[in-house]
């Protein structure tokens, strides 16, 4: 986590100063963003299915509305990602 917080803003600094257009910035985020909700997404589906024990998933509404959030948060990032590249 030291790494992170030491690392990270660095990285930012770099990059704005490589790119220096705050719009260009916001358009990486934007797809850096949509493709970490997706991955997050499916991340949720893969472990509850694999590490989580049946008796704590929760009945057929959690599955249910697991998989409405997942497909919604998957369509928001790839819809995100087509917008970046739209404009």
């Amino acid at each position: 986590m030291r790494v992170f917080i030491v690392a990270l803003p660095l990285v930012w600094l770099a990059t704005f100063l490589w790119i220096s257009s705050p719009l260009i910035m916001i358009q990486i985020g934007g797809i850096a963003g949509g493709a970490f909700l997706a991955a997050v997404a499916c991340s949720a589906l893969y472990l509850t299915r694999t590490y989580v024990d049946p008796q704590m998933r929760g009945g057929r509404f959690a599955s249910v509305a697991l998989w409405v959030s997942a497909i919604a948060i998957i369509a928001l990032g790839v819809y995100s990602i087509v917008q970046v590249f739209a404009d």
